[in-house]
């Protein structure tokens, strides 16, 4: 989230496009965010989330790697707006499945885990502007996918262990709980 809301405006749209063409972007972005936020909700209550997040993580690694390898050109700009539209889309995804993760696995605690992660959000757009103008952008974007692949990793191991938890606590039952 840092990233868009920090990264792409400066190094993309007003770069490419004209600082009078950022505004526009990062509506379309959020434009975008909503609208998928919206329906992503409506898939995640039938098909559980660790689908959709691995398909996003998916896509956005390669939208990662795109960025790394994309050398702009005057008849390249448009690809600009399909990319601030794909990362809106692609954090139309990420935004409500953290609020699930955070609001199921802490149950007990949910006002403490909500205000974590608004706290490290905001150490993250604080980080992403204090070093925008001193790092390059592909540094950035390896940055990007390193943070990206610590996080999946921590996930698997987070949903790992409330799967268990789980399992343990309806063994008695005779029922079991999977993630996906």
């Amino acid at each position: 989230m840092s990233f868009i809301f920090a990264e792409m405006p400066r190094a993309y749209a007003s770069c490419m496009l004209g600082v009078a063409q950022v505004g526009l972007c990062l509506a379309l972005c959020y434009t975008c965010d909503a609208i998928v936020s919206y329906f992503c909700c409506k898939v995640t209550s039938k098909i559980g989330r660790v689908i959709p997040i691995t398909v996003v993580a998916l896509i956005d690694i390669g939208n990662y790697i795109f960025l790394l390898f994309w050398i702009p050109t005057s008849s390249t700009t448009w690809l600009v707006y399909v990319i601030f539209a794909v990362f809106g889309c692609l954090d139309g995804v990420w935004n409500p499945q953290v609020n699930d993760i955070h609001g199921s696995h802490f149950p007990e605690n949910q006002d403490m885990a909500f205000v974590v992660w608004n706290l490290w959000t905001l150490v993250g757009i604080a980080i992403q502007y204090g070093w925008s103008t001193s790092l390059c952008v592909n540094v950035k974007i390896y940055i990007q996918l390193g943070l990206l692949c610590f996080s999946l990793f921590c996930y698997s191991i987070a949903e790992y262990r409330i799967t268990q938890e789980k399992n343990r606590a309806n063994k008695e039952k005779g029922t079991y709980y999977v993630s996906f």
